[in-house]
């Protein structure tokens, strides 16, 4: 079931960063908020404390079973928002739908939950893809299909035994000398999911201005999806080895794109550099996350991405593609002057 729950959670999140800018700006009362509602989505993730609370008081196949509930009614409001084309009820359904998130039992990606999260990283661009077209209005389809994977996630939740929901235990928490370390840790991650945040989310739209078609955008977003996915699975193995070098190869990797970005607009040069970001993300926010404890990692890093979508629908037609890159080369360089200086007084 852990594999089928972090499936489910992969397909949502990427088909949302895939459609969110897409859906919006037809809607929103200004350009300058066409990301509002993909920033509100990352924004509901950083609801934590309800989550800690209800999980104590009414256990883990409750809880679950309530986010998915929310879950399902973020979609279903996306929905409802699309087809009356009011745009406050696409912000609503987004945001709900990013609450739910944190209901679910965190799971490492191996085996059978590294297959499903694969998986979703193709099924979602395709539901995108196929969404745009197949209803009334425009990816209304999109989000039915996100509705009725949250309703299966639901049913399969309802009829699973409580063991293979439970999470996976948490990483000690930070001594006192590795507090230092901890916010370096912290204040890298939040960097480089900024960074990475704002192109994910403007790559569809900057692909086409620059005339690509939507099948394009999707298989570069699918092939994000994959590299992430890959990348999460192989942190665990290089982080013993590597050390808080596996962050500054990740940073390195995040920061390639910016280099390949003046080469050209062709669909070569969105795919590989999407590539290279799904797999510098992938070893950043696994590797960094190693050490951490608790709910700030994900906060910081939610928050920041947030801001980051929100600047990726306000900045990319007046900065365009290039003028993104360069912002996100300027995020992953604040990163590695962190750790450059975390790094020099250990």
């Amino acid at each position: 079931m852990g594999g089928a729950l972090t499936a489910g959670s992969q397909f949502g999140t990427l088909l949302m960063l895939s459609a969110g800018l897409l859906v919006a700006s037809p809607l929103a009362p200004d350009p300058f908020f066409a990301g509002l509602p993909l920033a509100l989505a990352m924004l509901g993730g950083l609801v934590g404390f309800p989550a800690a609370a209800l999980l104590q008081r009414w256990g883990t196949k409750r809880t679950l079973l309530f986010g998915l509930m929310l879950g399902a009614g973020g979609a279903a409001l996306v929905v409802a928002g699309l087809t009356t084309g009011h745009f406050s009820l696409v912000c609503g359904g987004f945001l709900v739908y990013g609450t739910h998130r944190v209901f679910l039992p965190n799971q490492r990606l191996t085996g059978w939950s590294l297959a499903g999260f694969l998986v979703a990283a193709v099924l979602a661009p395709l539901a995108v893809l196929w969404g745009r077209d197949a209803g009334t209005v425009p990816f209304l389809g999109s989000f039915l299909v996100l509705l009725g994977v949250v309703a299966l996630q639901a049913v399969a939740a309802s009829v699973t035994p409580l063991r293979a929901l439970e999470p996976v235990a948490p990483p000690p928490p930070a001594t006192g000398e590795q507090g230092p370390r901890w916010r370096t840790a912290l204040a890298v991650l939040a960097l480089g999911a900024a960074a990475q945040a704002l192109l994910v989310a403007a790559a569809p739209v900057a692909m086409h201005e620059y005339g690509h078609p939507l099948w394009a955008a999707m298989l570069v977003l699918a092939v994000y999806g994959l590299a992430l996915g890959l990348a999460r699975a192989l942190a665990p193995r290089l982080q013993p080895r590597w050390g808080r070098g596996l962050a500054g190869a990740a940073l390195a990797v995040l920061a390639l794109p910016a280099v390949l970005n003046p080469m050209g607009t062709d669909l070569v040069f969105f795919l590989v550099p999407l590539a290279l970001l799904g797999a510098g993300w992938g070893l950043l926010s696994a590797g960094v996350t190693a050490g951490l404890a608790g709910r700030a990692p994900a906060a910081a890093a939610g928050l920041f991405a947030a801001l980051a979508c929100f600047a990726a629908g306000a900045w990319e037609r007046p900065l365009g593609w290039g003028g993104l890159q360069l912002v996100s080369l300027a995020f992953l360089a604040a990163a590695a002057l962190v750790l450059l200086t975390q790094s020099r007084r250990s």
